[in-house]
């Protein structure tokens, strides 16, 4: 779990949890807190991993499986229930969000073209934007450097 002490209406993030409220910001309900078990925030991102599944499978094939919510300035830009975090760290550690941040800011010329195909316009407009990706990518590496210290 994230220890910002960023606060909302007088509670900070981590309380609202433990007392399975909602978030608000701009007056929207942006997340609903039942089920996650890993957030962070940065800058107008927030990311929330929740709902985890153990899928079994044959011998070395089980894995979890995990929804994701990604806010950008408080509206829902991608939402899943297909991350598969590596099995070396705990689904609920700063490396599964680095993991998926990783995922999320990739940008067209990362990788094949083929990748967006499915991206509204709104997504690949975030996408294609240099700054922001710059910036999710450093909050990835924060995220990195923060879950060996």
């Amino acid at each position: 779990m994230s220890n910002y002490p960023t606060t909302f209406k007088g509670r900070t993030l981590l309380e609202k949890f433990k007392l399975g409220q909602d978030i608000h910001i701009n007056g929207k309900k942006v997340m609903q807190l039942r089920d996650i078990v890993a957030w962070d925030w940065h800058c107008d991102f927030i990311i929330a991993l929740g709902n985890p599944v153990h899928e079994k499978g044959g011998t070395f094939q089980s894995r979890w499986v995990l929804t994701y919510n990604f806010y950008y300035k408080g509206e829902l830009l991608f939402s899943g229930d297909d991350f598969y975090p590596s099995p070396l760290y705990d689904f609920a550690s700063d490396v599964a969000l680095a993991e998926i941040i990783g995922w999320l800011s990739l940008s067209p010329g990362d990788t094949d073209e083929e990748y967006f195909d499915n991206y509204t316009e709104e997504q690949l407009r975030f996408a294609s934007d240099e700054l922001l990706t710059d910036e999710m990518m450093l909050w990835e590496e924060k995220l990195r450097k923060d879950s060996v210290e």
